[in-house]
């Protein structure tokens, strides 16, 4: 992926209302780079799977312009794109084998019989179907329809290739092995893809940017490292990976530092993202695996850039790789810190213990 090079796709302007009046997508300027693996991420009526087919042209933009490469594509009709399409349930003919359900791109494009043939062949190689040409999709498994669907997508040497949820369908063992073979696909074959999920962890695993979608806007686009570390907002904080979030006043901010003042009399500091005054309500949000936890007793101070707090444990839940030991902090919602399985401390927790939780500054972020 070259991000100094001419965008492959370009959204400008983009809009969509299907009343004319509510906007699905508003405002939508986005540059998709040649190679790159983009995550379409939000939730349901975010904006994510309109903006998806406008792309593959089956909506039409209210307003604005989307481009592939040179060509603008508002009113070029979807066949005539060059973008393949994985939809989420398959979209497989029930009537035609493995190998027609495949060719089908080509044969809409009148290819002659010798060159789909050997193009068929190639994209069931791809993702190792090949056995299963003659079978009929009824006969196939959900995972192997997919790969079928995808071979469909691959057949006609696509310039982007667009996927519309097309794991949702899976249980999540066969997910979670399919997302890394998409991973593997797309490093092989250097294409472009889109994906669009409402999955936080499918987003994280599998893309090299994410957009995260809400109310029809991006809400930030970035790498799934800068993404998940410092959100740009309490929206992508809180809807990106798991948060303790406690509600009290910004007391002070100074170059980017803020002091934010706790309903229990206890002050944090943490870095101040976006625009609040002194005496504003704001959120201050840290990640589960940024805290850690010990005994009153046993705690011994710590560096200027320590924060504490007091609170108590609240249980425990097992996650097969970790424990999650839950606490309450006086007027707060209740919260979790992530603790390893081999962590000894975990015998000495019982609910209604008194304990401090522990996190850097660098690590809360605040929003108004």
């Amino acid at each position: 992926m070259n991000a100094t090079a001419q965008p492959l796709v370009r959204f400008r302007g983009v809009g969509k209302s299907y009343d004319g009046v509510t906007p699905v997508v508003e405002g939508l300027d986005l540059d998709i780079q040649e190679g790159e693996f983009l995550s379409l991420l939000g939730p349901s009526g975010s904006g994510k799977t309109t903006c998806l087919m406008m792309l593959a042209g089956f909506e039409s933009p209210s307003k604005g312009e989307i481009w592939l490469g040179d060509t603008l594509l508002n009113t070029t009709p979807p066949h005539k794109r060059n973008i393949g399409m994985v939809f989420q349930n398959y979209a497989l003919f029930p009537h035609m084998s493995v190998a027609e359900n495949v060719a089908y791109p080509l044969t809409v494009r009148r290819v002659d019989r010798a060159a789909k043939a050997e193009a068929v062949k190639r994209a069931l190689d791809m993702v190792r179907m090949n056995e299963f040409a003659d079978r009929l999709p009824k006969s196939l498994s959900g995972g192997q329809q997919q790969r079928i669907a995808l071979a469909r997508a691959l057949v006609f040497n696509p310039r982007l290739v667009l996927m519309d949820e097309p794991l949702g369908a899976l249980d999540k063992r066969l997910r979670e092995h399919m997302q890394i073979e998409l991973k593997d696909l797309h490093r092989t074959l250097g294409l472009t893809f889109v994906y669009v999920t409402h999955d936080q962890s499918e987003a994280l695993t599998m893309s090299d940017r994410v957009a995260v979608f809400d109310n029809g806007r991006i809400q930030q686009i970035d790498r799934v490292d800068s993404l998940y570390e410092t959100p740009s907002n309490g929206v992508v904080a809180n809807f990106v990976g798991d948060n303790n979030v406690f509600v009290g006043r910004l007391i002070s901010v100074q170059d980017g530092r803020a002091e934010v003042g706790l309903p229990d009399g206890e002050r944090i500091f943490g870095q101040m993202v976006g625009a609040a005054r002194v005496g504003d309500t704001v959120r201050a949000c840290v990640r589960p695996e940024r805290m850690t936890l010990c005994t009153r007793s046993g705690f011994d101070g710590g560096t200027p850039s320590l924060n504490t707090m007091h609170a108590r444990t609240a249980g425990t839940l097992y996650f097969g790789d970790h424990v999650r030991v839950r606490f309450a902090v006086n007027q707060q919602e209740g919260g979790f810190v992530k603790v390893p399985l081999d962590d000894e401390s975990l015998t000495e927790w019982s609910a209604g213990d008194e304990l401090m939780l522990k996190f850097d500054e660098r690590h809360l972020r605040i929003f108004a």
